[in-house]
């Protein structure tokens, strides 16, 4: 398999729109400023999710004398970690463009002839840039120590698979678009500042591929990949 979107085009995509939206908040306070807010804004994730994949197959000849043969889909407990900027629009509205590695080791599991089931990883290995929008009507959402309120927010997520870490069948699209929804909560634990969000993450795009010649494609008619979980935003 080959990546979709060249590897270069995601590294210059990424490092784009990080130094872009540093650099806008820069040019609008004096240096002073500018080097006490990056401090606070610019933070790391931790996250776990489960796997909510979409999956739709239809049954396949396992020998000649008619036997019938399945595939279906295990879903699967997930890692995520990654880094963020927090840049405020106004009072009620703050950007959060970030960068995450996702581990969610999804695996479709299909039939043989030899009364065993064989499995294929489904990108065990993702980086995703998301960009969220955050609405509260606080100040610094996750930074005050007083601020018990939640707020929402919500993400459009650019996913880019690692097709060298998956198998090589079935054929999978390596690009997908996921649009997340959370509420966040911030969190103090003596020093430590942090926001707990809990979220959904919705795909938009059918990842099968097309190969005629390969049962494990073309017996799959749809392959979806949505999320749900929890993440911490530490600044």
């Amino acid at each position: 398999m080959s990546f979709d979107i060249p590897f270069f085009f995601m590294m210059r995509y990424i490092f784009t729109l990080l130094i872009l939206t540093i650099a806008f908040s820069a040019l609008s306070r004096d240096t002073t400023t500018v080097d006490i807010e990056h401090a606070k804004n610019f933070g790391f994730i931790l996250g776990t999710s489960y796997s909510n994949m979409r999956f739709e197959s239809k049954s396949y000849l396992l020998d000649s004398i008619g036997t019938s043969g399945k595939s279906n889909i295990r879903n699967s407990v997930g890692l995520s970690a990654g880094f963020f900027y927090y840049f405020r629009l106004n009072q009620w509205i703050m950007l959060r463009p970030g960068v995450e590695g996702n581990i969610l080791p999804v695996k479709i599991e299909y039939d043989t002839e030899i009364n065993h089931r064989t499995q294929s990883r489904v990108f065990p290995l993702a980086i995703e840039s998301p960009m969220s929008i955050i609405i509260s009507k606080e100040d610094n959402p996750g930074l005050k120590e007083k601020r018990r309120l939640p707020d929402f927010n919500f993400s459009v997520r650019p996913v880019f698979a690692i097709a060298a870490l998956a198998d090589v069948r079935p054929t999978l699209k390596t690009f997908n678009l996921n649009f997340d929804v959370g509420i966040g909560f911030p969190i103090t634990l003596n020093k430590i500042t942090m926001r707990a969000e809990l979220f959904y993450s919705q795909g938009i795009y059918n990842l099968i591929g097309k190969d005629d010649a390969d049962f494990k494609t073309n017996t799959i008619s749809y392959v979806g990949r949505s999320y749900t979980g929890l993440r911490l935003y530490f600044n």
